[in-house]
């Protein structure tokens, strides 16, 4: 679809993101979230540069899943938790047109990064990740906040993949 009809397919991708990130902003299913703009964004970038780059990702994707869930049954396996478990408060949802200023904030966030990444995914596909992450921040503090450390965290890996 972006190959043949790119704005169409601009427009759908952005419109996915936006219907992602309106469910984060309503019901708080983050993680469902992140996976559908990982998604729509990440595959399809990729896809356009050619197909076993898109299945590359999506093959990455999915054993990262598998690792990630291995590894919290060996966490909980070896690091019981106990019955006192105290489950955190759900997240108040936002409410009215505050909502969709929420939605379409985070779609703008991540849809710049996905544009460049359309001219070169190998390049800038990481970038998608971060701005997806800091994108899902309930406020414009906690985003500003995430920024700075997604910035640092880049800045200090850069400084000690030099190091080594």
């Amino acid at each position: 679809m972006l190959t043949e009809y790119p704005l169409v397919g601009l427009i759908l991708v952005a419109l996915g993101l936006y219907l992602a990130n309106y469910t984060v902003a309503n019901k708080g299913q983050s993680a469902a979230a992140t996976f559908l703009t990982a998604g729509l964004t990440m595959i399809t970038a990729a896809g356009t540069a050619s197909f076993s780059l898109a299945s590359a990702v999506v093959s990455a994707m999915l054993l990262g899943i598998a690792v990630a869930d291995l590894c919290q049954h060996i966490a909980h396996a070896i690091f019981p938790e106990g019955n006192a478990v105290v489950s955190p408060p759900p997240p108040q949802p936002t409410q009215g047109s505050e909502l969709n200023w929420v939605a379409l904030r985070a779609t703008l966030i991540v849809f710049l990064p996905y544009l460049l990444a359309l001219i070169n995914p190998a390049m800038y596909l990481p970038l998608i990740m971060k701005s997806a992450s800091l994108g899902q921040q309930d406020s414009s503090v906690s985003a500003g906040k995430m920024g700075r450390e997604i910035l640092g965290s880049t800045f200090l890996g850069g400084c000690l993949a030099i190091l080594f």
